[in-house]
Protein backbone atom coordinates (compact mmCIF):
# COMPACT_ATOMS: atom_id res chain seq x y z
CA UNK A 1 0.00 0.00 0.00
CA UNK A 2 1.35 2.90 -1.07
CA UNK A 3 1.24 6.12 1.61
CA UNK A 4 -0.75 9.35 1.07
CA UNK A 5 2.15 11.54 0.93
CA UNK A 6 0.32 14.56 0.50
CA UNK A 7 -2.26 14.00 3.86
CA UNK A 8 1.14 14.11 5.56
CA UNK A 9 2.79 16.68 4.58
CA UNK A 10 0.51 19.15 2.03
CA UNK A 11 0.57 22.70 2.73
CA UNK A 12 -2.87 24.51 3.28
CA UNK A 13 -4.52 25.47 0.20
CA UNK A 14 -3.23 28.90 -1.39
CA UNK A 15 -0.08 29.09 0.92
CA UNK A 16 2.79 29.70 -0.65
CA UNK A 17 6.48 28.93 0.60
CA UNK A 18 9.26 30.78 0.47
CA UNK A 19 12.11 30.11 -1.97
CA UNK A 20 16.01 28.46 -0.51
CA UNK A 21 18.24 31.57 -0.70
CA UNK A 22 19.37 32.63 -4.26
CA UNK A 23 16.52 30.95 -5.71
CA UNK A 24 14.08 33.80 -6.86
CA UNK A 25 10.89 35.02 -5.60
CA UNK A 26 7.84 33.03 -3.61
CA UNK A 27 7.22 30.39 -5.57
CA UNK A 28 4.32 27.02 -5.23
CA UNK A 29 5.11 23.82 -3.54
CA UNK A 30 7.40 21.71 -5.75
CA UNK A 31 5.71 17.96 -6.87
CA UNK A 32 7.60 15.15 -5.08
CA UNK A 33 7.63 11.21 -6.24
CA UNK A 34 9.32 8.67 -4.43
CA UNK A 35 9.75 5.80 -6.56
CA UNK A 36 10.29 2.66 -4.75
CA UNK A 37 9.36 -0.85 -3.23
CA UNK A 38 8.43 -0.94 -0.17
CA UNK A 39 11.21 1.00 1.40
CA UNK A 40 9.43 4.10 -0.33
CA UNK A 41 6.49 3.96 2.79
CA UNK A 42 8.99 4.38 5.14
CA UNK A 43 11.77 6.56 3.30
CA UNK A 44 8.19 9.29 2.75
CA UNK A 45 7.69 9.45 6.72
CA UNK A 46 11.12 10.33 7.38
CA UNK A 47 11.28 12.75 4.86
CA UNK A 48 7.74 14.62 5.74
CA UNK A 49 9.74 14.69 9.40
CA UNK A 50 11.80 17.67 8.21
CA UNK A 51 10.62 20.88 8.88
CA UNK A 52 11.94 22.24 5.52
CA UNK A 53 11.35 19.41 3.61
CA UNK A 54 7.47 20.69 3.66
CA UNK A 55 7.92 23.86 3.15
CA UNK A 56 8.82 23.05 -0.30
CA UNK A 57 7.67 19.96 -1.09
CA UNK A 58 4.84 17.64 -1.13
CA UNK A 59 4.14 13.94 -2.02
CA UNK A 60 2.36 12.71 -5.33
CA UNK A 61 0.81 9.64 -4.48
CA UNK A 62 2.36 6.45 -6.39
CA UNK A 63 2.51 2.74 -5.93
CA UNK A 64 4.71 0.88 -5.06
CA UNK A 65 6.79 -0.50 -8.12
CA UNK A 66 5.43 -4.45 -7.43
CA UNK A 67 1.86 -2.75 -7.79
CA UNK A 68 2.09 -0.25 -10.31
CA UNK A 69 0.12 -1.20 -13.45
CA UNK A 70 2.56 -2.71 -16.05
CA UNK A 71 0.36 -1.14 -18.82
CA UNK A 72 0.05 1.87 -17.97
CA UNK A 73 2.98 2.90 -15.42
CA UNK A 74 2.96 5.62 -12.98
CA UNK A 75 1.34 8.00 -15.53
CA UNK A 76 2.79 10.99 -18.02
CA UNK A 77 0.47 13.32 -16.32
CA UNK A 78 2.04 13.24 -13.15
CA UNK A 79 6.01 12.67 -14.19
CA UNK A 80 5.19 15.98 -16.68
CA UNK A 81 4.69 17.68 -13.36
CA UNK A 82 7.18 16.28 -11.73
CA UNK A 83 9.79 18.60 -9.62
CA UNK A 84 11.97 16.05 -7.80
CA UNK A 85 12.33 12.51 -8.88
CA UNK A 86 13.21 9.79 -6.09
CA UNK A 87 14.22 6.28 -7.37
CA UNK A 88 15.19 3.13 -7.30
CA UNK A 89 16.75 2.12 -10.75
CA UNK A 90 14.54 -0.59 -12.19
CA UNK A 91 14.88 -2.28 -15.84
CA UNK A 92 12.06 -3.33 -17.78
CA UNK A 93 10.91 -6.59 -15.40
CA UNK A 94 7.56 -4.98 -14.59
CA UNK A 95 7.34 -3.51 -18.24
CA UNK A 96 8.98 -0.93 -20.60
CA UNK A 97 6.43 2.42 -18.76
CA UNK A 98 7.80 0.95 -15.29
CA UNK A 99 11.49 0.83 -16.55
CA UNK A 100 14.27 3.98 -15.23
CA UNK A 101 14.72 4.39 -19.04
CA UNK A 102 11.67 5.28 -19.91
CA UNK A 103 10.66 7.46 -16.62
CA UNK A 104 13.74 9.49 -16.52
CA UNK A 105 12.37 10.89 -20.18
CA UNK A 106 9.50 11.73 -18.83
CA UNK A 107 10.29 14.34 -16.85
CA UNK A 108 10.46 17.73 -16.69
CA UNK A 109 13.85 19.17 -17.73
CA UNK A 110 14.14 21.48 -13.95
CA UNK A 111 13.01 18.07 -12.01
CA UNK A 112 15.72 17.25 -9.51
CA UNK A 113 16.42 13.23 -9.60
CA UNK A 114 18.36 11.36 -7.15
CA UNK A 115 18.71 7.76 -6.89
CA UNK A 116 18.79 5.53 -4.25
CA UNK A 117 20.21 2.28 -3.38
CA UNK A 118 18.13 -1.07 -3.37
CA UNK A 119 18.26 -2.20 0.38
CA UNK A 120 18.70 -5.81 1.12
CA UNK A 121 21.58 -7.85 2.54
CA UNK A 122 22.23 -11.39 2.21
CA UNK A 123 24.79 -12.31 4.87
CA UNK A 124 22.83 -12.44 7.94
CA UNK A 125 20.57 -14.96 6.39
CA UNK A 126 22.55 -17.55 4.16
CA UNK A 127 20.03 -20.40 5.40
CA UNK A 128 17.44 -19.03 2.79
CA UNK A 129 16.74 -19.23 -0.88
CA UNK A 130 16.58 -16.32 -2.38
CA UNK A 131 13.19 -16.59 -3.92
CA UNK A 132 10.64 -14.95 -1.82
CA UNK A 133 7.48 -17.66 -2.40
CA UNK A 134 6.92 -18.91 0.78
CA UNK A 135 3.50 -17.27 1.98
CA UNK A 136 4.26 -17.74 5.86
CA UNK A 137 8.08 -17.14 5.89
CA UNK A 138 8.56 -15.44 2.46
CA UNK A 139 12.12 -17.64 1.98
CA UNK A 140 12.43 -21.41 2.60
CA UNK A 141 15.55 -22.41 5.12
CA UNK A 142 17.35 -24.76 2.82
CA UNK A 143 19.44 -26.61 5.81
CA UNK A 144 15.90 -27.23 6.82
CA UNK A 145 14.46 -28.60 3.97
CA UNK A 146 18.00 -30.78 3.21
CA UNK A 147 17.50 -32.08 6.81
CA UNK A 148 13.79 -33.15 6.46
CA UNK A 149 14.16 -34.84 3.59
CA UNK A 150 17.11 -36.63 5.00
CA UNK A 151 14.67 -38.14 8.00
CA UNK A 152 16.44 -36.22 10.46
CA UNK A 153 14.18 -35.45 13.46
CA UNK A 154 12.73 -32.41 14.42
CA UNK A 155 15.01 -32.16 17.76
CA UNK A 156 17.69 -33.19 15.92
CA UNK A 157 17.49 -30.44 13.25
CA UNK A 158 17.04 -27.61 16.30
CA UNK A 159 19.69 -28.86 17.61
CA UNK A 160 22.23 -28.91 14.49
CA UNK A 161 21.45 -25.89 13.09
CA UNK A 162 21.79 -24.18 16.58
CA UNK A 163 25.22 -25.11 17.09
CA UNK A 164 28.09 -22.25 17.08
CA UNK A 165 30.04 -23.87 14.65
CA UNK A 166 27.35 -24.51 11.66
CA UNK A 167 28.47 -22.16 9.38
CA UNK A 168 31.83 -22.00 9.27
CA UNK A 169 34.08 -18.43 9.86
CA UNK A 170 35.60 -18.90 6.92
CA UNK A 171 32.40 -19.75 4.73
CA UNK A 172 30.72 -16.87 6.05
CA UNK A 173 33.54 -14.35 5.93
CA UNK A 174 33.77 -15.15 2.06
CA UNK A 175 29.74 -15.27 1.36
CA UNK A 176 29.41 -11.98 3.18
CA UNK A 177 32.84 -11.15 0.79
CA UNK A 178 31.33 -11.82 -2.16
CA UNK A 179 27.92 -10.38 -1.32
CA UNK A 180 29.65 -6.70 -0.69
CA UNK A 181 31.38 -7.26 -4.01
CA UNK A 182 28.28 -7.41 -5.83
CA UNK A 183 26.44 -4.97 -3.95
CA UNK A 184 28.99 -2.62 -4.98
CA UNK A 185 28.77 -3.35 -8.33
CA UNK A 186 25.08 -2.88 -8.60
CA UNK A 187 24.89 0.36 -7.10
CA UNK A 188 27.73 1.34 -9.65
CA UNK A 189 26.74 5.62 -10.84
CA UNK A 190 23.54 5.08 -7.93
CA UNK A 191 23.36 9.00 -6.15
CA UNK A 192 23.07 7.72 -2.25
CA UNK A 193 24.52 4.02 -2.31
CA UNK A 194 24.32 1.93 1.03
CA UNK A 195 27.30 -0.50 0.45
CA UNK A 196 29.92 1.47 2.53
CA UNK A 197 26.82 2.23 5.32
CA UNK A 198 26.20 -1.47 5.47
CA UNK A 199 30.14 -1.95 6.27
CA UNK A 200 30.51 0.20 8.64
CA UNK A 201 27.50 -1.11 10.36
CA UNK A 202 25.81 -4.29 9.99
CA UNK A 203 27.64 -5.94 13.26
CA UNK A 204 26.82 -3.25 15.37
CA UNK A 205 23.11 -2.81 14.28
CA UNK A 206 20.31 -5.05 13.41
CA UNK A 207 19.91 -3.36 9.72
CA UNK A 208 17.82 -5.86 8.28
CA UNK A 209 14.62 -7.62 9.30
CA UNK A 210 14.30 -9.78 6.62
CA UNK A 211 16.91 -10.05 3.23
CA UNK A 212 14.88 -7.48 1.73
CA UNK A 213 13.39 -5.47 4.59
CA UNK A 214 15.69 -2.80 5.87
CA UNK A 215 15.18 -1.64 9.73
CA UNK A 216 15.17 2.18 10.19
CA UNK A 217 18.68 2.68 10.73
CA UNK A 218 18.97 2.02 6.50
CA UNK A 219 15.86 4.18 6.17
CA UNK A 220 17.17 7.15 8.04
CA UNK A 221 20.25 7.04 6.12
CA UNK A 222 18.43 7.51 2.74
CA UNK A 223 16.24 10.25 3.80
CA UNK A 224 19.63 12.00 5.31
CA UNK A 225 21.22 12.15 2.76
CA UNK A 226 18.24 13.04 0.50
CA UNK A 227 17.63 16.05 2.25
CA UNK A 228 21.57 16.76 1.69
CA UNK A 229 21.52 16.49 -1.67
CA UNK A 230 18.64 19.34 -1.61
CA UNK A 231 20.75 21.30 0.47
CA UNK A 232 18.53 20.64 3.71
CA UNK A 233 20.07 19.49 6.99
CA UNK A 234 20.00 15.88 7.53
CA UNK A 235 20.35 16.70 11.16
CA UNK A 236 16.67 17.66 11.18
CA UNK A 237 15.80 14.07 10.96
CA UNK A 238 18.42 12.53 12.79
CA UNK A 239 16.91 11.94 16.50
CA UNK A 240 13.63 10.63 14.40
CA UNK A 241 12.93 6.91 14.75
CA UNK A 242 9.93 5.80 13.07
CA UNK A 243 10.58 1.74 13.44
CA UNK A 244 7.04 0.48 12.96
CA UNK A 245 7.83 -1.04 9.84
CA UNK A 246 8.55 -4.59 8.45
CA UNK A 247 8.08 -5.28 12.32
CA UNK A 248 5.53 -7.87 11.85
CA UNK A 249 8.03 -10.26 10.18
CA UNK A 250 11.79 -10.62 11.11
CA UNK A 251 14.16 -13.65 10.43
CA UNK A 252 16.17 -15.56 12.80
CA UNK A 253 19.76 -15.32 12.54
CA UNK A 254 21.51 -18.55 13.13
CA UNK A 255 24.37 -18.48 16.42
CA UNK A 256 27.11 -19.53 13.96
CA UNK A 257 26.41 -16.23 11.83
CA UNK A 258 25.86 -13.94 14.76
CA UNK A 259 29.62 -15.53 16.23
CA UNK A 260 31.77 -16.06 13.29
CA UNK A 261 30.34 -12.18 11.72
CA UNK A 262 30.69 -10.78 15.50
CA UNK A 263 27.44 -9.37 15.81
CA UNK A 264 27.15 -7.29 18.88
CA UNK A 265 23.55 -6.52 18.78
CA UNK A 266 22.13 -10.26 19.34
CA UNK A 267 22.69 -12.97 21.02
CA UNK A 268 22.01 -16.49 20.06
CA UNK A 269 19.51 -16.87 23.54
CA UNK A 270 17.75 -13.35 22.50
CA UNK A 271 13.83 -13.18 21.93
CA UNK A 272 13.64 -10.47 19.13
CA UNK A 273 12.67 -12.69 16.18
CA UNK A 274 8.88 -12.16 15.22
CA UNK A 275 6.20 -13.56 12.83
CA UNK A 276 3.19 -12.40 12.76
CA UNK A 277 2.20 -10.62 16.59
CA UNK A 278 4.85 -13.24 17.82
CA UNK A 279 7.98 -12.73 19.49
CA UNK A 280 9.83 -15.62 19.36
CA UNK A 281 13.38 -16.87 20.35
CA UNK A 282 16.10 -18.79 17.46
CA UNK A 283 14.81 -22.40 18.41
CA UNK A 284 11.19 -21.54 18.63
CA UNK A 285 11.51 -19.88 15.22
CA UNK A 286 13.62 -23.12 13.77
CA UNK A 287 10.71 -25.68 15.55
CA UNK A 288 7.88 -23.65 13.29
CA UNK A 289 10.24 -23.83 10.17
CA UNK A 290 10.39 -27.40 10.86
CA UNK A 291 6.31 -27.93 11.12
CA UNK A 292 5.83 -25.80 8.17
CA UNK A 293 8.05 -27.38 5.70
CA UNK A 294 7.25 -30.85 7.41
CA UNK A 295 3.55 -30.29 6.53
CA UNK A 296 4.43 -29.06 3.16
CA UNK A 297 6.38 -32.09 2.78
CA UNK A 298 3.18 -34.44 3.36
CA UNK A 299 1.50 -32.15 1.60
CA UNK A 300 2.91 -32.62 -1.50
Amino acid sequence: MALALHHMYKPKKGTMTKPAKGQGEWSAVKKCIVFANCHGIPIRKYLASSVTFRQFYEGVEVPMIQVCNQATGIGDHLLSQCDLFIYMRTSDAFGPYLSTDYLLTRLPDHCIRISIGNAFFLSYYPQFIPDNKEPLFAYADQNVIRLLQAGVSKEMIMAILSAENYYSAPYLHAYHHDFMLNLRSREAGIDIPLADFIEQNYRRDHLFATICHPQFQIIRYLAMNILERLHISGQEIAHVVHDTDFIDLIHPIYPSVIKHLELRFVRPEDRIYTLGSEILTFPEYISRYVDYHAQAMRGS
